[in-house]
């Protein structure tokens, strides 16, 4: 929509969309107050529109137009022809951003904020854009399932579009998440990057837990005997910074970064299983003082967001304490290894975001990233191609991280990179 004209705002929930909504931290929709501008695209089972998608997209940027004719056909009937930005501009068109060089996707990319994405009209153009590839996924789908699967909207021999459907999402981050995927069903491909190292001190190298309080990265390594333990402290551009002094961690099985309490849990694990090592970040010193809990646990992870602890032991349950790490067996609940596919695999340490628990494993062939809700029901199982020894997980600011033991050398640390891909679904 121009600029010029005045513009009210709407206030749009599309929870029923996916279920419910996750991500959106303000929606915001356009309309002209003259009148409302309605395009046909469809009418009476034929269109003279077509998909324009940016050249300079690529195959990413292809897919998106051929899978939104496959929705538009599939909704209405009706065959709409694609092209590329280098194409003659139409009267009628359906111009798909972000890389499009058409003036009028340059205009809404400019409302958009460092995440997001725009669905609105600009003279008789419908303009569906995003400040990323990632981000074009979600404002696909939601065009698709909030307008293609309109009965008002579209139906067979119609399709119609309305400024008072126009949507504006601003997000707080990426929705390349774990979580996005499994609320919302997006399909994806995963990968790695390397971001951060921590190698083998003398006889400490065999990697375990890891963990950070967003200024930080934590490694908790170990001698192959059990013997000593201990913590480093890296930059998060992989700089190291300093290392707590030796102490007697037993496997050390796992780390768990407390940002309310200002400490790193280091879990005991083999010898010890309900004891846990406490260091102090300000300082990296060792508490003489272990703390014991009332379950033994092999993994362990804390949710700033919920001020929660999820926990397990031998990767067989998934149980909850609260800040004081009382445990409740009432919150304690099994695994399924055959319904989550993952009975070939190793289980370690364990992750999470504010909506789910992730026990990374590692196998021959590859390593999986499986997931539980925390009220310890299984939701999904994740592939990472690498038979890399994962040792544990954590997640930042829609960022997952995955650790890894090299054998002999310490630890290093992977970000998975996530990858949403458009296929339309009705």
């Amino acid at each position: 929509m121009e600029k010029k004209n005045t513009i009210v705002v709407l206030v749009f929930i599309f929870a029923f969309l996916f279920g419910r909504q996750l991500f959106a931290i303000d929606q915001k929709s356009t309309s002209e107050t003259a009148a409302n501008v309605t395009l046909n695209i469809v009418s009476g089972g034929t269109t003279s529109y077509s998909i324009v998608y940016g050249a300079a997209g690529g195959t990413v940027a292809q897919n998106n137009a051929t899978q939104l004719a496959a929705a538009i056909k599939s909704a209405t009937g009706c065959t709409i022809t694609t092209k590329t930005d280098a194409s003659t501009p139409g009267t009628y068109e359906i111009i798909l951003g972000p890389s499009n060089t058409r003036p009028e996707c340059a205009s809404m990319n400019s409302t958009l904020g460092e995440f997001g994405y725009r669905i609105a009209i600009s003279g008789q153009k419908l303009i569906i854009t995003a400040t990323d590839a990632n981000h074009m996924v979600v404002a696909l789908k939601r065009f698709e399932v909030g307008i293609l699967k309109s009965t008002l909207l579209a139906g067979s021999g119609f399709l119609k579009f309305s400024t008072t459907n126009d949507q504006y999402a601003d997000f707080s981050q990426t929705q390349a998440t774990l979580r996005s995927i499994i609320s919302n069903g997006y399909n994806y491909s995963l990968s790695q990057t390397l971001v951060c190292s921590c190698p083998k001190d003398g006889t400490i190298y065999v990697a375990q837990g890891a963990g950070t309080d967003g200024t930080y990265f934590y490694f908790c390594n170990r001698t192959s005997g059990d013997t000593s333990s201990r913590v480093y402290k890296y930059k998060m551009d992989g700089t190291y910074v300093s290392k707590t002094a030796a102490f007697a961690g037993n496997h050390s099985n796992d780390l768990a970064v407390d940002t309310k309490n200002n400490r790193v849990l280091i879990v005991n694990g083999t010898g010890a299983p309900t004891k846990l090592t406490e260091i102090n970040l300000s300082n990296m010193s060792v508490n003489s003082q272990q703390i014991t809990i009332g379950r033994g646990v092999g993994a362990l992870v804390y949710s700033p967001d919920r001020d929660t602890y999820a926990a397990s032991q031998g990767g067989n349950c998934v149980f909850y304490m609260g800040a004081d790490l009382a445990y409740d067996s009432s919150k304690d609940y099994s695994r399924n290894r055959t319904t989550e596919g993952s009975g070939s695999h190793t289980a370690q340490g364990m992750g999470c975001d504010v909506d789910y628990v992730y026990f990374p494993m590692s196998g021959s062939s590859n390593n999986i990233l499986v997931a539980y809700d925390w009220k310890g029901n299984y939701k999904k199982t994740f592939t990472l191609a690498t038979t890399k020894e994962s040792e544990s997980m954590f997640e930042h600011n829609g960022v997952y991280y995955v650790n890894y033991y090299t054998s002999g050398n310490g630890a290093q640390l992977y970000r998975v990179d996530i990858t949403l891909i458009y296929t339309s679904g009705l």
